[in-house]
């Protein structure tokens, strides 16, 4: 019989490791106490709450004047912060769960940004952009808190779309994925809030995320997009 012993402290670490990757998707991890959130872009942050009311039983997270975030506190294992969430974007946005300027036509090939089709730039970990034939959008990643109020973590970030089509608006989508976990399935996001900018200090139109799927298919008809 042969095999090898691991040391202690490394075989403790692979227990931990694998607990961690073993916790099912809504089991609430901080019983009793509020999600910590971990906040990237305070004004961005604050600029969403301004644009987009709060649901109830959520908890308003805020950063101090120390740039402290309330609720804080430490992470515990198995709480889903992933070391890039630019590449979490690019593999798992599913590209049909939010209405989109850039609709895929027929055949484009890909669900998400990592298909056929996408040229990638990654800005850094929590930030990146994407060009195709049918345009540009880029994601910024805004915060990770429990916005629901249901005791999970969720993810807010920021999106912006462009098409190369005269008097083309820029649309800003904020996003949440919801609860998101660990693996390889498609990420469906929900959109919380819309603006439409024309131009650097342009006019800009905010309106429901319940009125946008119909506002996009009518503006894309206007812009001749197919």
């Amino acid at each position: 019989m042969c095999g090898f012993l691991l040391p202690r402290g490394v075989l403790i670490c692979c227990v931990l490791l694998l607990a961690a990757s073993c916790v099912p998707s809504g089991v609430r991890l901080y019983p009793g106490v509020p999600v910590p959130a971990v906040v990237y872009d305070g004004a961005s942050l604050e600029y969403f709450y301004a644009l987009t009311p709060i649901p109830a039983p959520a908890v308003r997270v805020r950063v101090t004047e120390n740039g402290l975030v309330e609720p804080g506190g430490p992470t515990v294992p198995g709480d889903y912060l992933p070391e890039s969430f630019s590449r979490e974007i690019a593999a798992r946005l599913d590209l049909r769960s939010f209405p989109s300027l850039l609709a895929l036509p027929a055949g484009f090939g890909a669900l998400t940004h990592q298909g056929r089709g996408w040229d990638a730039e990654y800005r850094d970990e929590r930030s990146c952009s994407f060009a195709s034939g049918i345009g540009t959008c880029t994601y910024t990643f805004v915060a990770s808190f429990d916005y629901t109020g249901d005791g999970l973590r969720d993810w807010l970030f920021v999106s912006s779309q462009q098409v190369p089509a005269e008097d083309a608006p820029m649309l800003i989508l904020w996003l949440l994925a919801e609860s998101p976990m660990p693996g390889d399935d498609l990420l469906a996001v929900r959109l919380l809030g819309f603006e439409e900018r024309y131009g650097i200090g342009g006019s800009r139109a905010v309106m429901n995320a319940a009125e946008v799927p119909h506002h996009i298919a009518a503006l894309r008809g206007k812009l001749g997009l197919q």
